[in-house]
């Protein structure tokens, strides 16, 4: 039990800490999220997908912009 929750913490800062440089990156966040899932540290895929949209460089700023000024979900 002990473990669990260190390993969560570990894993909760090197998300947390994240800087999106590329396709890897989110490929990494994805990992991160899986491994918390059996440690009962659920998040919604609504908030993994607004998160990487604030981490992602500058350059893609029309690409949120887009994003967030669609109507679908």
């Amino acid at each position: 039990m002990t473990f669990d929750k260190s390993l969560a913490s570990t894993l909760i800062m090197q998300f947390s800490s994240m800087k999106l440089i590329g396709i890897r990156h989110i490929m990494h966040i994805k990992d991160i999220v899986a491994q918390l899932k059996p440690l009962e540290v659920i998040m919604s895929d609504s908030f993994l997908v607004h998160f990487i949209l604030c981490i992602l460089p500058y350059h893609y700023a029309p690409f949120k912009i887009s994003y967030n000024t669609h109507k679908d979900k």
